[in-house]
Formats: structure tokens, C-alpha cells, sequence
């Protein structure tokens, strides 16, 4: 290899990718030493956030830090009437630097288990985002040409086999009292695409979703 081609080949964006690099089952509000996987300069960590509140609702306001950087909340959710079970989920995108770093999540009181990707080749800003807006389970999310679609759910039962039309499920488990399911589509056409989760319940605070899609850089 021609001398400082390496370096120059090392500062190039990679191609499109997006990868799950850590998951943390057990509620806490600040998570350590997660991994973020190699670094790049066009990668983005996104968190997905998911609370299980057995006794109020937390908003839908939650703040995060990733790798101590503050982290744009994409969209976040959280069911219940305030005065009995209450499940949320939220999408958060950073930009850190390094392998590894802390997750901080602010949600009231409430402690968070999270799922973490890797994605290069992607936007930070979300093109169009939604979910839970009201009880339901679907929501016909807009996708720009080239672009990545991100989701996930949560149930207030543990579990509780999720199924998705729309996007490709990457993983379903048990965390803390609740079901998680989460998964991502690329590269997709620009297109709206209906994206629905089962099984659904209206009761209030036993799900929730959260889905988002973003554009290729």
C-alpha cells in the first residue's frame, strides 16, 4: 500500500450498515462501558430505550447523554394513566467518538433497558418518525430513497412473542418484567410504509412503539 494511503483510507465514510452492538436486560439509569463498535466518521449510535412503570407515567420527554454526548431524542412514548402500569420506548441517535461509553437515560425516576446499533451511512435526523401516538398499533412512517427504518415495541408481559408487518424483526426477549422487540429494514425506496406490531392491547399502558426512518448521507 502506498505510504499514507492507510490513513486516508481510514477517514473514509464507510458503506451503509447498520448493526446491533449491546443490549442490557437489566433497568438501570446509566449503563456502562457500551459497546459502540469501531469508530467511523460518518457513524451514528442509535439507543433504544424501553421503560416498564408499574406504579406511574413518566412523560414523554425523556433526555440521554451517549458516550457524553447529548443525544437527540427521536421520538419517545410512554402509556399509562399514571396511577398503574405504564411501559415506554424511545429512539435516541449520537454522534460519540470511541469504541465504548456511558448511557445515561433521564425518564422521571424511571431505570431503562436499552438496545444499541451502529449505523454508518445515515443521517443523525430522522426523516420521519411515530408510533404510539394513541392507543394503536400502526403507523404509516415516510422513507426517502436509500433510507433505513428502525423499530421497536414493548409490552407490559413477559413473554410475549411480537410480531411485525413492515420491518424485519432483529430480536424479541424478556427485560425486566416486559417484552422487547425491536428490528430495522435497509436500503429501502422512498415509500410509506405501514408498519404494525402484534398482538395489540387497548388497555391502557400494556404497549407501546416507536418507529423511525432516516436518509442516506
Amino acid at each position: 500500500m502506498l505510504p499514507g494511503l492507510a490513513g486516508i483510507m481510514a477517514g473514509l465514510p464507510e458503506p451503509r450498515t447498520v448493526t446491533q452492538t449491546d443490549s442490557r436486560t437489566t433497568e438501570a439509569t446509566s449503563h456502562s462501558s457500551v459497546s459502540f463498535g469501531d469508530d467511523a466518521p460518518d457513524r451514528q449510535i442509535m439507543v433504544l430505550v424501553w421503560h416498564n412503570d408499574t406504579s406511574s407515567n413518566p412523560g414523554n420527554t425523556p433526555t440521554a447523554t451517549i458516550g457524553g454526548v447529548a443525544a437527540t431524542r427521536v421520538r419517545a412514548y410512554s402509556t399509562g394513566n399514571g396511577s398503574g402500569t405504564a411501559v415506554g420506548t424511545a429512539i435516541f441517535v449520537a454522534a460519540p467518538t470511541g469504541t465504548s461509553g456511558t448511557v445515561s437515560v433521564s425518564w422521571g425516576t424511571q431505570p431503562v433497558t436499552i438496545v444499541v446499533l451502529r449505523a454508518t451511512g445515515y443521517s443523525g435526523s430522522a426523516f420521519d418518525s411515530g408510533g404510539h401516538v394513541t392507543d394503536g398499533d400502526t403507523y404509516a412512517l415516510g422513507v426517502p430513497a436509500n433510507g433505513v427504518v428502525v423499530g421497536m415495541a414493548g409490552k407490559a408481559a413477559t413473554g410475549v412473542d411480537v410480531t411485525w408487518t413492515n420491518l424485519s424483526e432483529k430480536g424479541n426477549d424478556d427485560a425486566s418484567g416486559s417484552s422487547r422487540s425491536w428490528g430495522w429494514d435497509f436500503p429501502l425506496g422512498a415509500q410509506t410504509r405501514s408498519i404494525t406490531y402484534a398482538p395489540y392491547s387497548g388497555t391502557q399502558g400494556t404497549n407501546t412503539f416507536a418507529v423511525a426512518s432516516f436518509s442516506p448521507v
